[in-house]
């Protein structure tokens, strides 16, 4: 079984990849484990390669049987490493409930969401899927490498506006077939959000804002558009950054609310850009008249 998942990623060192929505997934037939480390453990731990992520041409793949459509036609360049925070131990991620065995003698062991062998694990029966809304981001889960499909945001809400349809009607729990692709929560919440923000767009709910480039040391100034959020909208906007899962946000570390929020703003300039005629065409110079001498 493949589950494919969407993470937001921020951009710069800490994610690994460019700013936009990364496409990732977990291969079922993949061992679970990584062959621990010798040694001393070093004092800063060092990202690792998640031993059943789905290579990215594998990732292309799934997401094609799952929309219908060829990603490459929405999807440009070559794959990027993600790194993300996923709960687990040292001996590696904890899968999602799509690929847990259907028997487990214990299924809530000691230090099961902490790499701390000692951190107590779950209370009984409040066991969430991995990054479930409402669930926390713990400072101690590892950071995992995946390999991972990074779209720009225009394209990513195009894509995920493509996927959002195949999910109604659907139950996202584990299903029984092993060959299936599934959609992660994260995913499934990544498709909602897009299609919040191509309606949002569609009614003329933007505005234009002038805002300070973040970093810039030389203080430019960048005009960006922003959602106009109000009444009703507000409410909608308010579930839905209360529902995302954590997963979806914990790309180089990061906090799952900023993220929803950055997702939002990077989707919605760049979908009004693109939905935007193009510039008018300079006029044609007027060549400059003599001045007629007297």
């Amino acid at each position: 079984m493949i589950v494919l998942h969407a993470a937001w990623s921020p951009g710069g060192a800490g994610a690994g990849a460019g700013e936009g929505v990364a496409l990732w997934a977990e291969d079922g037939d993949r061992p679970r484990r990584v062959v621990p480390r010798r040694g001393r453990p070093p004092r800063t731990p060092r990202p690792r390669a998640h031993p059943f992520a789905l290579d990215a041409g594998g990732v292309r793949t799934a997401f094609s049987e799952l929309g219908g459509f060829a990603v490459d036609d929405l999807v440009a360049g070559e794959g990027n490493e993600l790194v993300l925070g996923l709960p687990g131990t040292a001996t590696g991620p904890l899968p999602s409930p799509w690929l847990e065995d259907p028997i487990s003698p214990d299924p809530f062991p000691p230090g099961r969401f902490s790499p701390d062998p000692a951190a107590p694990g779950p209370p009984t029966g409040a066991r969430p899927e991995a990054g479930a809304a409402g669930a926390p981001v713990p400072a101690g889960w590892p950071s995992w490498v995946v390999p991972a499909i990074v779209v720009d945001p225009a394209r990513a809400v195009e894509l995920l506006a493509i996927l959002a349809p195949s999910f109604a009607g659907t139950t996202p729990f584990p299903g029984s077939d092993p060959t299936d692709v599934v959609a992660a929560t994260d995913l499934r919440f990544a498709a909602r959000a897009a299609e919040l923000v191509v309606e949002l767009v569609a009614r003329g709910r933007i505005l234009p804002s002038l805002e300070q480039v973040p970093g810039d040391g030389a203080g430019r100034w960048q005009a960006r558009w922003r959602p106009v959020v109000d009444g009703a909208d507000r409410e909608r906007i308010g579930a839905l950054v209360a529902a995302a899962p954590a997963t979806f946000g914990t790309a180089g570390g990061g906090d799952p609310d900023e993220a929803v929020r950055s997702f939002f703003w990077a989707a919605t300039d760049a979908l009004a850009r693109r939905l935007a005629p193009g510039p008018a065409s300079p006029a044609e110079p007027t060549p400059p008249r003599r001045a007629r001498r007297p």
